[in-house]
């Protein structure tokens, strides 16, 4: 299974809702399959291939409870991505990761009755990497009152990728805090 069909999956269950669950799934089968002694390779793809036999027939008879609009052109998380950006320090681009979703996701992401919409036509700026949109998307299909735990994930994860990054661009605490930005992701 490729990245795109990865992705592809990723957000027909989150749609459904059952991601978190097909995730927590997917994990007990990889690590079950590494404790029979099967290749890494080899685990994570047989709990894709579990996860999917079991999960997507289900996410074909929910109800979609959550939606990713992409823009024209666009059909997976990589064709998002800014083509101009370069870091290739991990711990820079996770604090770039986090600190997009701290802009982005008051915009990008809106609550409806019939349920939650990612809309990346609404991004200001492009993520750094796919990764990006895979969090971003994570902390959306959680219920609304579940997602207090993003102010905090960011804010510790900016923190703490700042003081391993080779970047000088550190992390001011207050800057997570703006005006109504609590209130748009809790």
């Amino acid at each position: 299974m490729n990245r795109a069909e990865k992705e592809r999956t990723m957000t027909l269950l989150r749609r459904a809702g059952l991601w978190a669950e097909a995730d927590k799934f997917r994990e007990e089968v990889r690590q079950r399959l590494r404790a029979e002694k099967k290749r890494k390779e080899e685990a994570v793809a047989r709990a894709w291939d579990a996860m999917c036999e079991k999960f997507v027939p289900l996410a074909a008879q929910v109800k979609p409870a959550f939606q990713t609009i992409l823009p024209d052109g666009a059909e997976c998380f990589e064709d998002l991505v800014d083509p101009d950006y370069t870091q290739a320090d991990d711990a820079a681009q996770m604090r770039d990761v986090y600190r997009w979703i701290k802009d982005e996701f008051p915009r990008i992401v809106e609550d409806r009755p019939a349920g939650t919409v990612v809309d990346y036509r609404r991004f200001q700026t492009p993520p750094p990497v796919g990764l990006a949109c895979n969090i971003l998307e994570t902390w959306a299909s959680l219920p609304r009152e579940k997602r207090i735990g993003l102010y905090r994930e960011i804010r510790v994860s900016i923190k703490a990728v700042s003081t391993t990054s080779n970047s000088t661009d550190d992390f001011e605490p207050g800057t997570c805090e703006g005006p109504g930005f609590l209130d748009e992701i809790s």
